[in-house]
This record gives structure tokens, sequence and C-alpha cells, in this order.
């Protein structure tokens, strides 16, 4: 999926069912694309949802800072030799990971998953036993070639 994708997925208000609540807790899931501002996304959507509470008791608060977008350069080693190995294109997808983070530690960092982008993520989730054994040839050749020759 080559688009950024935003939930709102997440609400929790009050502590009790047959009360009114004081309070309420919104959690907004934004997946950025490396191709994307994110600082400018980030502002944008801080800006309208401030816009929005203006005029009421509401406030704006993150429980963290954003996290921008994991990009590798597609003619680096790894993942060319990895592209070679698995038989599959890079590509771009918008879901999160740690990469980011390893990525900062100055790591070559590659996000290699077995079987279909269309199916993960899914609450009926799974691997076809087709692409176990391609996936486990493709990471001793990786192994080998990076750990041990």
């Amino acid at each position: 999926m080559n688009v950024p994708t935003m939930n709102m997925g997440c609400m929790r208000a009050g502590d009790n069912p047959n009360r009114i609540c004081g309070h309420a807790n919104l959690q907004i899931d934004l997946r950025l694309l490396p191709s994307v501002d994110s600082e400018e996304i980030h502002a944008e959507l801080e800006r309208r949802i401030q816009k929005a509470v203006a005029n009421s008791a509401m406030t704006l608060s993150k429980a963290y800072p954003p996290i921008p977008p994991f990009a590798t350069t597609e003619n680096g080693d790894l993942i060319q030799a990895h592209s070679s190995l698995s038989k599959h294109a890079p590509g771009t997808v918008a879901f999160s990971t740690e990469a980011h983070f390893l990525q900062t530690l100055g790591m070559v960092t590659l996000v290699w998953d077995t079987g279909s982008i269309a199916q993960a993520h899914q609450s009926n989730e799974y691997l076809a036993k087709a692409h176990i054994t391609p996936a486990i040839a493709t990471l001793r050749q990786v192994i080998q070639g990076y750990c041990i020759d």
C-alpha cells in the first residue's frame, strides 16, 4: 500500500459507563511515506485540530513526538542483494517499525517480510505455507553472505 494512512481508532473516555465523562482521549495514528514532508503534515494536522477546539474546553496534547517515516536507498548493497535473493523488488508501504530508530544509530536497515502486504495487518492475517521455504532460503543466504563469509 503506497499511500499514507491516518487512523483515529482509539478513543477512551470516562471511568464508568453510567457517568457523563469529564475527559476523553483520542489517539491518532498517522503513517506517512518518505516522499511526504512529515513535519509539514504534522504541523497542518495540529493547526486544524487547534482550530477545531479553539472555542471549547478541549485541549491538544501529544503523547510523544512524531516518528519520521523510514527510508533507505534502493541501490544499497544489502537492499540489492536481498532483492536479488528474494526475487522481489524493493517498495514502500505505510506501516510502522523500529527501522527508523535503528537507522539513526548508523545501521544499514532493511524491513522485509514474507507473504503478502495485502494480507498483513488484517483480522485474519496469516502466512501461507508456500512463503515459508523461500523465506528461509533467502534468510540463510543473507546471513551467510553478511554474517559468516
